[in-house]
């Protein structure tokens, strides 16, 4: 695969890097970032075609269906990034939007992470590729995803530690970055 180009503008509209603060609780339970529960904390969400960063607080990425929310975290580092992808190769062209395909938002967050110095050590979950549709062809769009997904960690030689995938239920994922604790409900 070669190595995706971005544009720097594109690169500051659909990557965030964020630095958030936040040292108060976080509850382990299974309910979710709704009825102010975490409120207490810095929250960074991760909208769907979006990849954020962080270094503190909660990484939260929800609504995942047919598409796949990555969570990669070095917990020595204290580095993250959330990606929300729905499509898995892109069509050979710089993307408008890099972070709508598997391929060039995951080879960018690694490049982050390696340029960090953040690389070795990472840990990484997946969710979604939910069958949400009612047409077999397209209730493997969502399998086909993870498939994908999968494979392109694979060949960087990354493996995925954690994941909640197929089914057909909207995800959510969690990442309290300061404990070093993923949550996928």
């Amino acid at each position: 695969m070669n190595k995706p180009v971005f544009a720097s503008d594109a690169l500051h509209f659909w990557f965030n890097i964020v630095a958030v603060s936040g040292d108060n609780d976080y509850r382990d339970s299974g309910q979710l970032l709704h009825d102010g529960y975490y409120s207490t904390m810095k929250t960074i969400a991760v909208k769907p075609m979006r990849c954020e960063f962080a270094s503190e607080g909660l990484l939260w990425i929800d609504k995942i269906a047919t598409g796949v929310g990555i969570i990669i975290f070095n917990s020595r580092n204290k580095l993250a990034a959330g990606i929300h992808v729905l499509r898995g190769i892109s069509p050979g062209r710089i993307p408008d939007n890099p972070a709508y395909f598997a391929d060039t938002a995951i080879e960018y967050v690694l490049d982050e992470f390696k340029n960090k110095g953040a690389l070795n050590g990472v840990s990484i979950a997946i969710a979604g590729g939910a069958s949400m549709l009612s047409s077999s062809e397209k209730e493997n769009v969502g399998s086909n995803l993870v498939a994908i997904v999968k494979d392109i960690l694979q060949n960087k030689n990354l493996s995925v530690k954690l994941e909640g995938v197929g089914g057909t239920k909207l995800r959510t994922m969690i990442l309290n970055i300061d404990e070093g604790k993923i949550k996928i409900t």
